[in-house]
């Protein structure tokens, strides 16, 4: 399974898939030759960003693909969410 299916899998990431689809990363990270690292917000990270702002990005694609970048290593993928207080 590669990264974009257990994000989608998970069924708490949905706003960072539909980012990751309408900037073309999905098929970087659906790349089963190459492993990946991402440190990803949830939907209930995204949900303290108002609509507006989450839709003014997603149009930036080229701004997404450089901050993802930053946000992914080199490494055996796999998603967990923080544990909550």
């Amino acid at each position: 399974m590669n990264i974009v299916d257990t994000a989608v899998a998970a069924g708490n990431f949905t706003t960072l898939v539909a980012t990751l689809q309408a900037t073309g990363l999905d098929a970087t990270l659906a790349d089963e030759t190459s492993t990946f690292t991402v440190f990803a917000p949830t939907d209930d990270a995204f949900a303290m960003i108002d609509a507006a702002t989450i839709d003014l990005l997603a149009g930036q694609h080229r701004r997404v693909k450089r901050d993802f970048a930053a946000t992914c290593g080199a490494g055996r993928s796999q998603f967990q969410s923080p544990p909550t207080r």
